[in-house]
């Protein structure tokens, strides 16, 4: 579950996932990038997550299911993610506004 700030809309935060099509291969993973992603809880690039994160705490992890209209609907990722898939998300919660961040 986490311990410290639960995110809330609006919250600058830190994270790594891991994103596949659910019956299907691997989206994208920023652990095997070593490289964690930041946005602002509400511009996610996923919209599905924008509800995922609210309440998760530092060092939490959820794995969630997003519907495809609150992924990449009809449109899908050319060659990456079909048209209408449901993406299955795991997310681990690193950081929530560290007042360092740029």
């Amino acid at each position: 579950p986490g311990i410290g700030p639960a995110v809330a809309p609006g919250d600058k935060v830190r994270v790594h996932y891991t994103v596949t099509v659910l019956g299907g291969g691997l989206v994208d993973s920023s652990r095997d990038r070593g490289l964690p992603a930041e946005f602002v809880v509400g511009f996610a690039p996923i919209d599905g997550w924008n509800e995922a994160l609210v309440g998760m705490r530092p060092g939490g992890q959820r794995e969630v299911e997003v519907p495809p209209d609150l992924a990449y609907g009809p449109e899908g990722v050319e060659g990456i993610v079909p048209p209408m898939a449901t993406l299955l998300c795991n997310i681990e919660l690193i950081a929530v506004a560290d007042p360092d961040w740029p």
